[in-house]
């Protein structure tokens, strides 16, 4: 059964890149992010890092742009395997800065 190790609301102050969880337990992940308080003008982006070796250099292995109003609310990154460390950020740089609520969920807990 999926669990949720990490959620909360996220107030974006512009071009601040906000750490919302640090994965550091092997699974696959998934961040989920409602985007519902979007509005014309506003501009998010949502990315997440990895590490290809235990010592390794977090990287970005995924990245979405999302501007404006959106038609569906809730934006989910494909599934992550995570075996390192893995850092998942929301980035609003454009509009006026908006809640966003987030989390992490965990897909192949059991």
């Amino acid at each position: 059964m999926p669990t949720q190790p990490n959620n909360g609301t996220q107030t974006a102050t512009l071009d601040t890149i906000h750490t919302l969880a640090t994965i550091t337990t092997a699974g696959v992940y998934e961040l989920a992010v409602d985007t519902n308080a979007m509005v014309a003008g506003d501009t998010l982006v949502l990315r997440v890092n990895d590490r290809v070796l235990t010592g390794g250099t977090s990287r970005l292995t995924y990245s979405a742009t999302y501007a404006n109003a959106q038609a569906t609310f809730i934006k989910k990154s494909p599934p992550i395997v995570v075996l390192f460390n893995c850092t998942f950020t929301l980035e609003q740089q454009d509009g006026t800065g908006r809640a966003f609520p987030w989390a992490v969920n965990r897909i192949d807990a059991s």
